[in-house]
């Protein structure tokens, strides 16, 4: 085992596999901690459809059966074939590989939005909107992932009224200023920009944003004289680039920070552990 694991160390992983094998084939206890190995050597190499066999081995394990990292890893394999099927357009293939995901950890966030994506791809879009509610209600750290495809679904079933009072409905406990931003937006394609300009003032008066100023300078500038608005113009691209350099997704693992979010951590390799930075104003 010790060699297997030098192997892998070392770059090695077709030595380490086959190593690893033998091991399991022999059915002495340690194939159990073989079998976590060739779970890594697997995800190297992104042959999810083995690292779903090793895990689903492992799970049958008592002493691993509940062991949250494995079941998310797992599921996010599915999650990976699930993509594979989207790009070539096998929504059924797709579908059956969420199912297996949410056997694995019912509250994966990506197998829930690519459920979504699927819905909303097959006109499906109440059932598209249902999975997103569900999203931002039990992960409302991830409503900047779901503001996008709501909205779409919403405007499909002609219904944006409604999207507007969900938006509302939340507000008063919701800290992503990303739905702040949205309703702004909504605000002023039904009732103008000085509606906007008000409902952005009450709310930075209350709670302070930088991404919430930008907007709301965004609005104002068109409105000001040309020396005015010369300098709120040079205030609002400031304001912006330092949002922008801001991270917007934090690893609570190691660290690790991005403006873009990994399911999987490019430091220490954990799934699910990358979250939005709600305090960087949305992604």
């Amino acid at each position: 085992l010790q060699l297997s694991i030098d192997y892998i160390s070392a770059g090695l992983l077709d030595r380490a596999e086959r190593l690893l094998k033998e091991i399991l084939s022999e059915g002495s206890n340690a194939k159990w901690e073989a079998l976590r190995h060739l779970i890594t050597i697997y995800q190297r190499e992104k042959e999810w459809g083995k690292a779903i066999d090793c895990s689903t081995q492992l799970l049958t394990n008592n002493n691993h059966k509940r062991d949250i990292e494995i079941r998310a890893a797992a599921a996010h394999y599915c999650c990976e074939l699930a993509e594979q099927n989207l790009i070539s357009a096998q929504n059924s293939n797709a579908k059956d590989e969420i199912k297996r995901a949410f056997a694995f950890d019912r509250k994966n966030v990506r197998a829930s939005l690519l459920l979504a994506r699927i819905e909303q791809r097959l006109g499906n879009f109440k059932s598209a909107i249902k999975e997103l509610v569900r999203i931002r209600t039990n992960n409302p750290e991830f409503t900047s992932q779901v503001l996008g495809p709501l909205a779409e679904c919403y405007e499909q079933i002609h219904n944006m009224p409604e999207y507007e009072k969900l938006l509302t409905n939340t507000l008063p406990d919701e800290p992503d200023v990303s739905v702040v931003l949205a309703l702004s937006d909504l605000v002023k394609n039904r009732a103008g920009d000085e509606a906007a300009i008000e409902f952005l003032n009450d709310y930075l008066t209350r709670k302070p944003s930088l991404a919430g100023l930008v907007e709301l300078l965004k609005l104002q500038i068109p409105r000001a004289d040309s020396v005015v608005s010369s300098n709120l113009s040079l205030l609002q691209q400031m304001v912006d680039r330092l949002v922008r350099k801001n991270p917007a997704y934090q690893c609570n693992h190691c660290g690790y920070e991005s403006r873009s979010l990994y399911w999987l951590c490019p430091s220490c390799q954990k799934w699910d552990r990358i979250k939005p930075i709600l305090e960087a104003g949305g992604a």
